[in-house]
C-alpha cells in the first residue's frame, strides 16, 4: 500500500446538498465501455493503423468486424479478436475481442446527474473539461466477462493506450461505469503498470460530506462492482480525508490484485489519525453490506475503530 495520492476533496469548495437516488442500481459490465472525448470531431484511425498497433502491443489480433460492412456501407464500428486472452463458454472458448465505435456527436452531457459532476476529483473544472468535449469516440471489450479480473483489466488498459497514442487529440477519457474523468495527456504520461492502471484510470474514489453533521464523510469507490469485485466504502470522523481516500486507492489496488482475499471480519491496516499515515496499531475491521450512496451495490465497509461514523 501507499501507491496512490490523490488531492484532498476537503479544499474543493462548498456544494449544495445532493439527492440520492436509491432506485439506481449498479452492475456487472458484461461489455465495458470506455468514452474518449474531443473539443473537435476526429478522425477514425484505419484498419491498418489499429491492426499494426494492435499486433506491436498483444501479439496475434484479427479483424472481426470491419469498418465498412460487405455492401461498403459505414458501420461506424471495428471489432478485433485478441488472441492473447482467450475467453471460456459453456459451448467452448474464443479470443476475447475489442471494439472501437464511432460518432459524430457526444450526447450524454444532460444526462450525468449533479451527484456525478461533483465527482470529477482528477480534473480540475472537470464538468467544464466534460462539457466542452462535444465528440467522442467509444471503446469496449466484448466477450471478455468471463476473463480473470487480471486479464480483461490488462486487455482494456492496452487497448486504452494503444487508441490514445492513434488519437493525440483526444483531450480527456470518461468511464461511465464509474463516472471517473482523467485528461488524456495524464494517462499518457502515467507511471502506472499493470492492473494498476485500471485503478488509476477507471475506478472513482468519491468524497461526500454528510448534511446535517458537523464533521461526518463518506469516501467509497466505483468501478470495482464493474468487474465482479466489491466496491469499497468508509463513513467516518476525524480523520483527514485526504488519508481515506489514499487508503481506498490502495486497498482497492489490493483487491483487484487478489480477489476474495477479504472475508467479513478480517482486518486492515487503519490510518493513526495523529499521523495520517498507515499503522498497523489502527486495525480497522472489514464487513459486506449495502452502499450507502448510491448507485446501490455490494459492498466492503470499512470500520475505522474509534472514527467511525453512522450506527454501527
Amino acid at each position: 500500500m501507499g501507491l496512490f495520492g490523490k488531492k484532498d476533496p476537503a479544499e474543493q469548495p462548498p456544494q449544495e446538498p445532493l439527492k440520492q437516488d436509491r432506485a439506481q442500481q449498479d452492475q456487472f459490465q458484461q461489455v465495458f465501455f470506455m468514452h474518449l472525448l474531443f473539443r473537435e470531431k476526429p478522425e477514425l484511425p484505419s484498419e491498418a493503423a489499429l491492426l499494426d498497433a494492435l499486433r506491436k502491443r498483444f501479439g496475434e489480433v484479427d479483424l472481426v468486424v470491419p469498418f465498412k460492412d460487405e455492401k461498403g456501407g459505414d458501420n461506424r464500428l471495428v471489432s478485433f479478436g485478441v488472441k492473447k486472452y482467450t475467453c471460456e463458454f459453456q459451448d467452448g472458448s474464443m479470443p476475447a475481442q475489442i471494439m472501437m465505435y464511432g460518432f459524430d456527436a457526444h450526447k450524454e452531457n444532460d444526462a450525468l446527474t449533479p451527484l456525478q459532476r461533483s465527482q470529477f476529483w482528477d480534473v480540475p473544472d472537470g464538468g467544464a473539461v466534460y462539457d466542452s468535449c462535444p465528440y467522442a469516440i467509444w471503446l469496449s471489450d466484448f466477450m471478455a466477462a468471463t476473463l480473470p479480473a487480471e486479464d480483461r483489466c490488462n486487455l482494456l488498459m492496452d487497448w486504452l493506450e494503444v487508441a490514445l497514442e492513434l488519437l493525440p487529440q483526444c483531450t480527456a477519457v470518461y468511464t461511465p461505469s464509474s463516472g471517473k474523468l482523467i485528461l488524456a495527456d495524464a494517462l499518457r504520461q502515467s507511471k502506472f503498470t499493470g492492473m494498476d492502471r485500471y485503478i488509476a484510470n477507471c475506478v472513482n474514489v468519491r468524497f461526500f460530506n454528510i448534511d446535517g453533521t458537523e464533521d461526518d464523510h463518506i469516501v467509497d469507490t466505483t468501478g470495482l462492482y464493474s468487474i465482479h469485485l466489491p466496491d469499497i466504502q468508509y463513513h467516518f470522523h476525524g480523520l483527514n480525508p485526504d488519508s481515506v481516500v489514499n487508503h481506498a486507492y490502495n486497498f482497492a489496488s489490493y483487491i483487484l490484485a487478489n480477489p476474495g482475499a477479504i472475508k467479513d471480519g478480517d482486518t486492515v491496516d487503519g490510518i493513526d489519525p495523529a499521523t495520517g499515515q498507515m499503522s498497523q496499531d489502527a486495525q480497522w475491521v472489514c464487513g459486506y453490506e449495502e452502499a450507502l450512496i448510491q448507485p446501490v451495490r455490494p459492498v466492503l465497509d470499512v470500520h475505522t475503530g474509534p472514527n467511525a461514523a453512522g450506527q454501527r
